[in-house]
């Protein structure tokens, strides 16, 4: 048995080194010692009949050509079979004779394979060792040597040959523990019945040649075919062992990239396995192509094109067919499992930033300012509300695209004014939230206030002109404030709402009792408008992107208010769920699209649906189902016209009742759409678990089209998976024809946005134009 130690992936630190160097040293001394004592005391012997010692230094110089090379998951080591002419030579030959044949096959077997020097002064040791150990078993139970042609004869061959194999696999077994810091008994326990099969086999086949050749010393030649039969049997098992084992390997990294949470964990499994797999000194990923006496493998990532590197071992060679292709198989694996970890990276990141601006999105400021209170002590946590002025005339006369564009630079300025710890989120169209976990008092929040009020009045380049737009900034601070994330970012939207009133362009932090006044006044605001039609509800189309037909409208409520002007629902809906009030909007708004369908039907507009949308005080009610079905009584609408919009995150957190309400609507020919999907919980497995008919992917995913070749995985994703569990799905805010085009082409059923039209009074909307016509796709803008 050789010594080749093969430990792959490990780099074999200064103190393992030094332990590997003492043992061969201590082996090296033992060898020595039992090769003097055996030659000093047979010697005189002579060598016998050197015919016979010649025919066996010939064969065993002929096995070491070609030896079986066999593997114990993580060290190497192979069979020449030298055990068969040991038992040959210990029948035939004095002991003297048996230590020269020995030797001489082992030297040649270096010869031949090409080991380093340590290689070859430990084996040669460990040979010594061994066969000086065997001969003397031999010669006890066999009462002498050369052995009698005796059954005790036969006896002690066949122990001599077992400790001749035991001594030798222990031996290396023991190097490949002190250079992997392994267990020595967990590497023994490991023989198996290969050792087996090579002990028993060469025992019977040294005995019978033995036995020959003591007639006949040339009858020892007939021992080459048959032992080559059993080399290559032994080869081929090796082998298959060998491919299993690694097979295996390649199955679990497969199963376990596919499960990886993140890039960076794919790209560890790979380079682990690709380290045990590969007869390398270590394995990597690397940006470069591998060097000249490198293996490597291309892994395709969506990111950038990446290299799977093998560095062989000191006096080795990485450049087999088969290390080639095992490296080749954990490249294919990386690249699909790199995919999924990176498209699961960026949903991920989607999920919890806002997609125009990169900045964090409401559900993840919640989370930080919940933390903060958490950790809360001896300080206060401030939250500011920043809102743009008169953004809405950016966005009226220099289009969306400007308007992104400012919004994106607010963000960038936002984040250079913050101080450290700080944090930025944008939770509106043009809202922004900024949360001080560590305010030391109210000066100091009111200064970080003041500095991104200045920062604002700077004018901003946005498409080749300078625009400058002012800021309105709200200040809550806890626990004065309020002691919960929902309380601080009411308080800061009243606070800026005061500074809007003072004229815009300022910041506030109005005294309590004026911030409860404001509180009031604004529920009394709320109340007269319900009672004295100041709240409208507008009207956009929906357009089948199959037919390019409209089928149905989007209903959202508007308040004209006699002071501020027209308000979008993103500016009171949120403090009217605080007042208490919402529960009452959304069933005029129900009552009201309900109304004007149903007169739009009976104009023969045969076919349209609307879609409203639900709160979760509403749906956590219990009584949603009553209210539409009587609303639909009192209206004339037929059930199917109705679909009932739920935002993801409502429909995944308001509890059993309101679940059951959506069932029950469903169960009756309501449809049930899941809105502004991916700004939420953005689970699709949830989707199969909530009662629903239709997915609505938000807008700010469908600006990051920008052509018909985008790359948006989770627009594809959620349009194939959405289908895959048989629900239709609409895109909100298309803008361009590249949208529409790119949409189209993944297969989305329904279409809503500008390009469609805008929300509008139900006497401009004229949905008998049945028919929508695309703008040419060469104008600007489209």
């Amino acid at each position: 048995m050789i010594f080749d130690v093969r430990h792959h992936g490990r780099v074999i630190a200064r103190d393992t080194r030094r332990a590997v160097r003492a043992f061969v040293t201590l082996m090296v001394i033992a060898g020595a010692a039992s090769l003097a004592l055996t030659l000093s005391v047979t010697w005189h012997r002579g060598l016998g009949d050197l015919g016979l010692l010649a025919l066996a230094m010939a064969l065993l110089a002929l096995m070491s050509v070609s030896p079986v090379v066999f593997e114990w998951k993580g060290e190497a080591g192979s069979v020449n079979l030298e055990e068969v002419f040991f038992a040959m030579l210990v029948m035939t030959s004095p002991p003297a004779a048996v230590v020269v044949a020995m030797m001489f096959g082992n030297v040649c077997t270096h010869l031949f394979n090409r080991r380093t020097a340590q290689q070859i002064t430990f084996n040669l040791s460990l040979l010594g060792l061994s066969t000086a150990s065997a001969l003397g078993v031999t010669w006890l139970v066999a009462g002498g040597l050369p052995v009698y042609p005796s059954w005790r004869g036969i006896a002690g061959a066949c122990a001599g040959v077992v400790v001749l194999y035991g001594a030798s696999a222990i031996g290396v077994r023991a190097i490949v523990a002190v250079a992997g810091g392994l267990s020595l008994r967990s590497l023994v326990n490991r023989m198996s019945v290969t050792d087996l099969v090579v002990v028993s086999s060469s025992a019977s086949l040294g005995v019978l040649t033995g036995l020959a050749s003591r007639a006949q010393p040339l009858s020892a030649i007939f021992v080459a075919p048959p032992l080559a039969v059993i080399a290559f049997v032994l080869q081929q098992h090796a082998r298959a062992v060998r491919g299993r084992e690694r097979l295996d390997r390649l199955l679990d990294t497969a199963v376990a990239a596919s499960q990886a949470s993140s890039g960076h964990e794919v790209r560890d499994i790979l380079g682990d396995a690709a380290g045990e797999l590969v007869n390398a000194a270590d394995a990597r990923i690397q940006l470069e192509p591998p060097a000249d006496d490198e293996l490597g493998s291309r892994i395709q990532s969506d990111e950038n094109t990446l290299w799977l590197v093998a560095r062989p071992r000191s006096g080795h060679k990485v450049d087999t067919a088969e290390d080639t292709l095992m490296l080749d198989g954990i490249a294919a694996i990386g690249s699909a499992a790199l995919g999924s970890a990176e498209l699961l990276d960026r949903v991920r990141h989607q999920a919890f930033h806002d997609n125009l601006t990169g900045l964090p999105n409401r559900l993840l400021f919640e989370d930080r300012v919940n933390q903060s209170l958490r950790g809360v002590d001896r300080h206060s946590v401030g939250v500011l509300f920043v809102n743009l002025d008169l953004f809405k005339r950016v966005n009226d006369s220099l289009g969306h695209s400007a308007a992104d564009g400012l919004l994106q630079q607010v963000a960038e300025r936002l984040l250079a004014t913050l101080g450290s710890g700080d944090s930025a989120a944008r939770v509106g169209g043009d809202e922004f939230a900024i949360l001080l976990p560590d305010a030391a008092d109210e000066p100091a929040a009111m200064d970080a206030a003041w500095r991104i009020n200045d920062a604002m009045r700077r004018p901003f380049m946005v498409e080749q002109q300078d625009l400058v737009v002012t800021a309105s900034v709200g200040v809550a601070l806890s626990p004065e404030d309020g002691s919960d994330y929902a309380s601080l970012l009411r308080s800061a939207n009243l606070a800026m709402y005061d500074a809007k009133a003072a004229g815009r362009d300022t910041v506030r932090r109005p005294p309590v009792e004026v911030r409860r006044s404001g509180g009031m006044a604004f529920e009394s605001e709320l109340r007269h408008a319900l009672e004295h039609d100041e709240l409208w509800v507008a009207y956009q189309p929906q357009i089948d992107l199959a037919s390019m037909r409209i089928v149905g409208t989007e209903a959202l409520v508007r308040w004209a208010h006699p002071a501020r002007g027209q308000l979008r629902p993103d500016q009171f809906l949120p403090l009217a769920e605080e007042l208490g009030l919402l529960g009452a909007i959304d069933e005029w708004v129900l009552a009201t699209a309900c109304r004007q369908t149903a007169v739009w039907r009976a104009a023969d507009v045969q076919g349209l649906r609307v879609a409203v949308n639900v709160s979760g005080g509403l749906l956590r009610s219990g009584t949603l189902d009553d209210i539409v079905l009587t609303t639909l009584l009192r209206t004339g609408l037929p059930t199917t016209a109705l679909e009932i919009e739920v935002t993801e995150e409502v429909a995944a957190t308001e509890g059993e009742a309101g679940l059951e309400s959506l069932v029950q609507l469903r169960e009756i020919g309501v449809r049930v759409a899941i809105d502004d999907f991916g700004t939420g919980y953005s689970s699709l497995s949830r989707l199969r678990m909530l009662p629903a008919d239709i997915v609505k992917i938000d807008q700010s995913f469908i600006r990051e089209i920008v052509d018909s070749q985008s790359a948006v995985p989770l627009v594809t994703s959620t349009i194939s998976m959405a289908h895959g569990l048989g629900l239709q799905v609409v895109a909100e805010g298309i803008e361009t024809t590249h949208q529409l085009a790119f949409l189209t082409a993944k297969g989305c059923n329904t279409g809503q946005g500008y390009l469609f039209g805008q929300p509008v009074p139900a006497d401009e909307l004229r949905p008998g134009r049945r028919h929508w016509t695309p703008p040419d796709a060469s104008l600007p803008g489209s």
